[in-house]
């Protein structure tokens, strides 16, 4: 129940700041300010997916950084199939679940939006991707949501 209501709270931010972040790239600048880099602000929702995801299905810090498109998550008619091998898995059984449904629409946006902005020029199938187009390493994971 409590990850329930954490799920629940994380989905409400990743709304509000998928609205904000199109002001914030369209905004001009004020006060002499600079207009942060459009792969920094789109970090922040692949973060927040991220955390929702682990918060919904918890996996070793390993496992999620190898999540790539295509194997480890593919897309239905409306959710997503999460799956891992029995080599992704500390006790070597293979995994498969859903997507929680209350993460589908962010999940999607990531894969189709934002995740090309982050990757630019780069071409790699994984699913976590660095502000600046790399796969998001086991330690970058760990300084990211530790």
């Amino acid at each position: 129940m409590g990850a329930d209501i954490v799920l629940r709270g994380l989905v409400i931010l990743l709304e509000r700041v998928r609205r904000g972040l199109q002001q914030v790239l369209c905004a001009a600048p004020r006060g002499g300010l600079r207009r942060p880099r459009r792969e920094d602000c789109v970090d922040v929702v692949g973060h927040l997916v991220m955390i929702g995801f682990l918060i919904a299905r918890p996996v070793r810090r390993r496992a999620l950084g190898a999540m790539r498109v295509g194997h480890h998550i593919t897309e239905g008619d409306t959710d997503f199939l999460i799956r891992f091998d029995a080599g992704d898995m500390k006790d070597g059984r293979t995994r498969q679940f859903p997507l929680p449904s209350s993460l589908s629409e962010h999940m999607r946006a990531y894969l189709n939006t934002y995740r090309p902005i982050l990757l630019g020029k780069c071409d790699h199938d994984r699913l976590w991707v660095t502000s600046r187009g790399r796969p998001l390493t086991d330690d970058g994971i760990a300084s990211d949501i530790e």
